[in-house]
């Protein structure tokens, strides 16, 4: 309830970026819960927390082994599908909220 504030401000956004964050209760089981008590729209909310959940993952994956290593390993294509899917949200958002 205390970051629900920050969220209700920034809605689908912050959910994402909640989610995003790899601390302690903040993944998508609380971003469900936090969706759900905030009462934004469904299928906005399952695609904020996925991606949510990519990202903290990414981050999780560049900690344990290595900023370099994965670049190499990777060619930086997870993180550009990442920021893409990311961006792609936040226009659907941005189109969706001027439309009503």
């Amino acid at each position: 309830r205390r970051k629900g504030a920050q969220v209700q401000k920034y809605g689908v956004i912050g959910l994402l970026l909640f989610v995003a964050l790899p601390l302690p209760m903040t993944g998508a089981w609380t971003g469900i819960i936090l969706a759900w008590l905030l009462g934004l729209d469904f299928w906005p909310a399952v695609l904020a927390i996925g991606l949510g959940v990519m990202v903290a993952g990414v981050i999780m994956t560049l900690a344990s082994l290595g900023v370099i290593k994965v670049a190499v390993m990777y060619d930086l294509s997870t993180a550009f599908f990442i920021l893409a899917a990311a961006m792609l949200l936040f226009v659907w958002l941005r189109k969706k909220k001027n439309d009503n």
